[in-house]
């Protein structure tokens, strides 16, 4: 008989998934649910802001960069790659000097939650406590809150489609 195996360590195992399952259920029938809080995605693809919702791709504002023909973006696309190689052939006849504006203007920044980690438009709309001395963002996706002095430190990139 193999004395490392133990019939109680498998059923305490057995139970407490069992129990986590019962729980999740539970949570999710009284409207608790651990569902992301929003699922619309606003992010910045090379200074063009892009609305990800459902796995769908639209164009979210008006597109600020001289030079370029917008009727190549335009519609709904459920691509990212299609649409990012759309969006850098148009991108080709754009002024350089207007479209280093542009993308500094629109900035990602990646949410600090560890469990999140979700990549989005910059929004001065959701800062929050600015009149205190720890102001902080507060993230569209997860709910949670980062320092703005922190903020600097999660900048992403607007070369990724997300």
């Amino acid at each position: 008989m193999n004395r490392n195996w133990s019939i109680g360590k498998r059923q305490t195992q057995a139970n407490a998934h069992h129990s986590q399952r019962i729980q999740r259920k539970r949570d999710n029938q009284s409207g608790l649910s651990h569902s992301p809080a929003q699922s619309v995605i606003n992010f910045s693809y090379k200074g063009v802001i892009i609305r990800k919702e459902n796995h769908e791709y639209t164009i979210a504002k008006q597109v600020m960069i001289s030079g370029c023909d917008v009727s190549k973006i335009q519609g709904i696309w459920n691509s990212g790659i299609a649409l990012a190689g759309a969006i850098d052939y148009m991108l080709e006849t754009a002024k350089p000097e207007r479209l280093a504006e542009v993308r500094n203007q629109h900035r990602n920044w990646t949410c600090s939650n560890p469990h999140c980690k979700c990549t989005c438009l910059y929004d001065k709309g959701y800062e929050e406590f600015l009149d205190t001395p720890h102001p902080q963002i507060h993230c569209k996706y997860c709910g949670f809150d980062t320092f703005l002095r922190n903020v600097d430190d999660y900048w992403a990139s607007d070369e990724v489609m997300r």
